[in-house]
């Protein structure tokens, strides 16, 4: 049950994730913000979201690891 519970919540990390960066990229592709700072925020913040989904999926696996 533990297993379901670390998995479930791994999920639901990675889907808000996978959503505030699909925000990001959709005002990057409709170029409604204009400021060079904005944009340069924007990426960043890009590359650290993918770093974080990909520290969660390796926290995950190391956890389901270790139950198993």
């Amino acid at each position: 049950m533990e297993i379901i519970a670390i998995g479930l919540e791994a999920i639901g990390t990675i889907i808000i994730a996978v959503i505030v960066l699909r925000v990001h990229w959709r005002i990057l592709k409709e170029h409604k913000v204009n400021d060079p700072d904005v944009w340069r925020e924007i990426k960043l913040e890009q590359k650290l979201g993918i770093i974080g989904i990909l520290l969660l999926v390796a926290g995950f696996s190391m956890q389901i690891i270790n139950k198993l």
